[in-house]
């Protein structure tokens, strides 16, 4: 099953959509002065744009990957005492800072470790410069690159498909897109079996091929795909990667580390110089669509050349505030080998690797789509993490139920309180009339009343008098030492239960106290008598075998309270 992935521009120019392997685009119409400044205008674009996607791809279908173009993105080194991203975000809006005049707007992502991993060794871990460490130890806080990505066009088209039900995957800017594509390590194919016929992904095709240059500038062919492009298998140590993507008179490019994105950049490439000696017929083509007499002028040549030097220049600077830089190169584009040759002069250190495609931008789409499944959407290197988990209807779903569910535990909560309140209730009144009766009866018996200042002393006295007055008075029996008592079986069978005696029944009455035991022998039995025996207390414990029963036997346990034990 093919996927679907779409591709977007931030003004919503163009979205190209693929779907069914065959590409889709939908163009923006051109604002006038007056809407270029209407919100509202703008609004209405992405909605039509997203309801072309609805009628493309149908609804309550899934896009897989949405590619978000870093044609006003930018990359900007920033200090903030946390790299959280609404801490570096209210740094860069202070109004002393200048980060706004430099096009750093929209949304933030700081290019560092998701907070939960923070603790955790990662092998595509930023390695920070000395200046960096410094800066730290000095208490001055973080240095780290920031990605900002104006979206907000985006995040509404985004609101819109989820409104029609159209689900979307993970969400990449371009430059991610770039580093997964291209150097994020594959999976190891299973082994093919032997066939005299080769398939058709196999044959070389003629428009396609790789190109490694190395600091000389010397070329190396090799026929196959651009699918077959070369990627490093993951490591502790895995090195920096640059990817450049050139298409469209425009450079994007971007360094990684395992596929997780480090740093990217965008700029366009310039005009080649006129020639003076060129004769000025050269400068027009004749028009074959429009007929004889209308010519067009040529486009006019690309300076690599000064581009490279640009770019080479912007990674220069960015290799100091890292502290690092690529040690190998991939061009990606049709004029990927003049680009390739010129990087790998001007970076002599690094390996250059060429991929000639017709449609780079593309192609690397398509690369980045099939390995998406790898993508974590909380890492900031890896997904556009602010619209890859935005929230959309299912979570709607999820805290409508959730704060449902939560509302019919409150009245529940609520009913159980009402419950209890009323319990409280009725046993204060209990407690009420049960004291109201004690008193009247203290009061009938003893003459006094119940609730005077001193009632201990009181009521002492009237016993006293009572005590006096008649002579037959007898004060009732004092109770059983039940507590004293139950601690002494307790014990002693305690002291038994490590040789196998097991307790099965303990009952402790003023009457006839007992309680039955299961022992391995005749001979733990018997030990159980001779200690009951040896242990004062108020009961004469009676020990007696009851029955015989599988691996054990049953002994009975029966007790008499002497008269004094009071």
């Amino acid at each position: 099953m093919s996927l679907v992935t779409c591709h977007l521009r931030s003004d919503f120019g163009v979205v190209r959509l693929v779907a069914d392997g065959r590409e889709h685009i939908w163009r923006a119409e051109t604002p006038n002065e007056e809407e270029q400044a209407d919100a509202i205008w703008w609004r209405s674009q992405a909605q039509r744009a997203a309801a072309w996607v609805v009628e493309t791809v149908g609804s309550g279908g899934t896009i897989d990957l949405v590619c978000l173009d870093a044609d006003d993105a930018s990359c900007a080194w920033v200090g903030a005492p946390s790299d959280d991203a609404r801490v570096v975000g209210a740094v860069m809006r202070q109004p002393e800072s200048a980060w706004e005049d430099l096009g750093a707007e929209g949304a933030i992502l700081p290019l560092t470790d998701p907070p939960e991993n923070e603790n955790t060794p990662l092998s595509g871990a930023l390695t920070l410069s000395v200046l960096q460490r410094r800066a730290k130890a000095a208490g001055a806080g973080r240095r780290f690159p920031v990605l900002c990505l104006p979206d907000a066009l985006a995040r509404l088209w985004l609101d819109d498909l989820d409104k029609q039900g159209v689900r979307v995957g993970v969400v990449l800017a371009l430059w991610h897109a770039m580093s997964l594509a291209w150097d994020t390590p594959p999976e190891p194919p299973e082994r093919p079996e032997p066939s005299d016929t080769p398939s058709a992904s196999e044959a070389p095709t003629a428009s396609k091929g790789r190109t490694k240059a190395g600091a000389s500038g010397g070329d190396r062919a090799e026929g196959g795909s651009s699918a077959d492009a070369p990627a490093l298998s993951p490591s502790v140590a895995a090195p920096v990667v640059g990817v450049v993507l050139v298409q469209d008179r425009r450079i994007s490019w971007s360094w990684s580390r395992a596929g997780r994105l480090l740093v990217g950049g965008e700029q366009r490439v310039p005009n080649a110089a006129p020639d003076p000696n060129a004769p000025v017929a050269d400068a027009f083509a004749m028009s074959e669509s429009q007929g004889e007499g209308v010519s067009v002028p040529e486009e006019p040549a690309q300076d690599f050349g000064a581009a490279c030097a640009r770019l080479s220049l912007e990674w220069l600077t960015w290799s100091a505030q890292l502290g690092e830089g690529p040690e190998r190169v991939i061009v990606v584009g049709v004029d990927a080998s003049a680009l390739g040759e010129l990087i790998g002069r001007t970076w002599p250190e690094a390996t250059v690797e060429t991929v000639v495609e017709e449609d780079a931008l593309a192609a690397t789409i398509g690369r980045a789509a099939a390995l998406s499944s790898r993508v974590s959407d909380h890492d900031p290197r890896a997904s556009f993490v602010p619209m890859s988990r935005r929230r959309g209807r299912a979570h709607q779903r999820l805290y409508t139920w959730a704060g449902a569910a939560m509302a019919l535990l409150g009245v529940g909560i609520g009913a159980m309180a009402w419950r209890a309140h009323e319990r409280r209730n009725a046993l204060q009144s209990e407690r009420e009339a049960v004291v109201s009766l004690i008193r009247a009866r203290v009061s009938e018996a003893t003459g006094t009343r119940a609730d005077a200042a001193f009632p201990v002393r009181t009521l002492e006295s009237a016993l006293e008098r009572v005590r006096r007055e008649r002579p037959d008075f007898e004060d009732p029996a004092r109770a059983r030492p039940i507590m004293k008592e139950m601690t002494r079986l307790a014990r002693v069978l305690a002291d038994l239960t490590p040789s196998g005696l097991e307790i099965d029944e303990i009952v402790m009455d003023e009457r006839t106290p007992n309680a039955r035991v299961f022992v391995p022998d005749f001979a733990l039995g018997e030990d159980l008598r001779e200690r009951l025996r040896a242990s004062p207390g108020g009961v004469r414990w009676d020990v007696t075998f009851e029955s015989q029963e599988p691996n054990r036997q049953r002994w009975r346990l029966v007790g008499l309270w002497d008269e004094v034990a009071r």
